[in-house]
């Protein structure tokens, strides 16, 4: 992988994860679970994962 498609793939990859770190907030504050259990399912989630 060239320098440059390196640099846009953790450009991307830090702003998925600034998002996913608010988003779960949000979601923690809407059902009221801990934001550690929301940021881990939108972890899963983001794998292609699913709950059984």
């Amino acid at each position: 992988m060239n320098e440059l498609k390196k640099n846009s793939v953790a450009v991307a990859f830090g702003t998925m994860r600034e998002r996913c770190f608010y988003r779960a907030k949000d979601i923690a504050e809407e059902t009221g679970v801990s934001a550690d259990s929301a940021r881990y399912a939108l972890k899963v989630l983001a794998r292609g994962g699913y709950w059984k």
